[in-house]
């Protein structure tokens, strides 16, 4: 059967990690609700980074846009943030009309930023009209850039600390908030 596995998590916390692994020995795919944002920013910028090494070093470099100083992370957030404001589905929902060519022509896709309940909604919809067999899998490994912060899009792996690194939540997320959205 056919798998998408979303990995739910705080900053810092193993998710793009594990993710690789799954690339390297699983033969996953790996698509984020945040590549989305990346691209828009990318194109608001007139800049791309050419590689991991140059997107890490804007995240935490400043940047001064429409006269306000942020950092890279800050950048991205507050545009993710502001297209949320005008619906709080948006990214999902941009994430989920991107991947329908993708959803068809792979068998293993994994997410390494499911932030939102509207991105966990987007999973279960798209992989049931796929026919994935979904999964949603905790990542509380506590690395150098381990981060507990007020952002809200940490808000949603903030409720699941309780679970341990690499536990299957997918009943747990799918009884709080796919239940609560019916």
């Amino acid at each position: 059967m056919r798998k998408v596995i979303a990995l739910v998590g705080v900053i810092g916390s193993g998710k793009d990690y594990r993710a690789q692994q799954l690339i390297k020995d699983g033969g996953f795919v790996k698509f984020g609700f945040s590549d989305g944002v990346r691209e828009f920013c990318w194109d608001l910028l007139k800049w791309k980074p050419k590689n991991n090494d140059e997107y890490e070093f804007f995240k935490v470099s400043n940047i001064t846009f429409m006269g306000n100083k942020l950092t890279g992370r800050e950048f991205l957030q507050s545009v993710g943030s502001k297209m949320r404001e005008l619906d709080p589905a948006f990214w999902a929902k941009y994430w989920g009309t991107q991947l329908e060519s993708k959803f068809n022509n792979h068998d293993n896709i994994v997410i390494a930023d499911c932030r939102y309940p509207e991105e966990v909604l987007e999973v279960v919809e798209r992989s049931k009209q796929f026919d994935f067999e979904f999964k949603f899998i905790y990542c509380n490994f506590v690395s150098e850039k381990y981060e507990l912060n007020e952002h809200h899009s940490e808000h949603m792996a903030q409720r699941y600390l309780t679970h341990k690194h690499g536990e299957d939540i997918t009943t747990v997320i799918q009884n709080e908030i796919v239940n609560l959205k019916k």
